[in-house]
């Protein structure tokens, strides 16, 4: 199978599984923020943002790796990765992915609170710290060994 026919699937995929989804999630949003309008407080549609954002970020994520690694189809991997790599490359990433729709979840929840510099700083540094760490796993090298892709690992 040709890169290009591989990176068509993989784009194909992507706007299946997560793109879709989020456009769904997005007009959940816009149908409950006018619904809402009036009616509630602000912290309750920053909530609903913050959630219909992190859940868009994660659909978009599954997706997007899924579709480039492959883990269950290696004929249609963006990534000559071995079976193994693939898998664990996809299960890092979502970790990352979940650490960053935390982060993006909290932060727009909090839109309309009174933040003092103190808590950003902290928040900061604790959101950094998060997303490094769930980072560290992607950069081991044994992940990245590349493989051709007519070999059998």
């Amino acid at each position: 199978m040709t890169k290009a026919r591989r990176l068509g699937a993989a784009v194909v995929r992507m706007v299946a599984d997560g793109l879709m989804p989020a456009l769904l999630l997005i007009l959940i949003f816009i149908w409950s923020r006018d619904v809402l309008a009036g009616h509630g407080s602000p912290l309750l549609l920053d909530t609903i943002k913050g959630a219909v954002i992190a859940l868009a970020t994660l659909a978009l994520s599954l997706a997007g790796i899924s579709a480039a690694v492959a883990p269950s189809r290696r004929e249609w991997r963006l990534l000559p990765v071995s079976n193994d790599a693939a898998s664990a490359i996809r299960r890092r990433v979502m970790v990352l992915a979940i650490v960053v729709a935390a982060d993006v979840f909290l932060w727009a929840a909090l839109t309309n609170e009174a933040k003092s510099p103190e808590f950003i700083t902290v928040y900061a540094m604790l959101a950094c710290a998060a997303r490094a760490l769930a980072l560290l796993p992607l950069l081991r090298g044994r992940l990245w060994r590349l493989q051709a892709f007519g070999v059998t690992p």
